[in-house]
C-alpha cells in the first residue's frame, strides 16, 4: 500500500475518533482538501477503501453524508496511530475544536422525507446530547413541499420547539 494513502486513511480515522460522534463527509473533505493534505481523487479513494474494509460507516441524512468510525476502524487506528505525525494530529485537533459548536448544531437537527400512499411525510427531529427532544412527522401533498419543510427545519426548529412547549405547558 502507498504510504501516503495509509496516512490519509489514518488521518480520517483519527479525525472520526476525536470528533466524539459522527461528522459529515463535507467536514472531512474541508479539512483534508482545505489543508492541502490530499488530492480529491486520493481522498475519495481513501474513503471508499475505508468503507469497503469496514473501518467507517456512511449514512445519508438531510442531504448530507454522515461518517462514523466502526469498532474495527477504532481497533485498527489503535495499532497504527503512531504512524500519524504530531503535526497532523495537532491540525486535526485544532480543526475539530474550532468546528465543534457548528458540528454539534448541524448534527443535532435531522430532516428527511419519505413517500407513502397518501403523498409525502417530512420527518423532523432535534437531539440534544444524544437524546431526542422533539420528533415531528408532517404529511404533505408533494415532494416539493416536503423538501421545503425539511429545508426550513434548520432555521425554525428552535422557535417551533419553544412554541409547542410553551403552548402545551400553559
Amino acid at each position: 500500500m502507498n504510504d501516503s494513502l495509509l496516512v490519509y486513511k489514518l488521518t480520517i480515522m483519527y479525525m472520526l475518533e476525536h470528533s466524539g460522534s459522527k461528522i459529515t463527509k463535507a467536514m472531512i473533505c474541508d479539512f483534508m482538501l482545505g489543508g492541502g493534505y490530499v488530492s480529491y481523487f486520493s481522498l475519495i479513494r481513501s474513503l471508499s477503501e475505508l468503507r469497503s474494509s469496514g473501518f467507517i460507516n456512511e449514512e445519508n441524512a438531510c442531504n448530507r453524508t454522515l461518517v462514523s468510525l466502526t469498532d474495527e476502524g477504532r481497533e485498527t487506528l489503535s495499532y497504527f496511530s503512531g504512524m500519524l505525525s504530531g503535526n497532523i494530529r495537532g491540525d486535526v485537533d485544532r480543526y475539530l475544536s474550532g468546528k465543534l459548536p457548528e458540528m454539534k448544531q448541524e448534527l443535532s437537527l435531522t430532516a428527511n422525507y419519505i413517500k407513502d400512499a397518501a403523498g409525502y411525510k417530512a420527518v423532523l427531529k432535534t437531539e440534544e446530547r444524544g437524546n431526542e427532544i422533539i420528533n415531528i412527522t408532517i404529511s404533505v401533498p408533494d415532494e416539493e413541499t416536503a423538501e421545503h419543510v425539511c429545508a426550513g427545519w434548520k432555521d425554525y426548529s428552535a422557535g417551533i420547539y419553544e412554541y409547542i412547549t410553551g403552548v402545551l405547558i400553559k
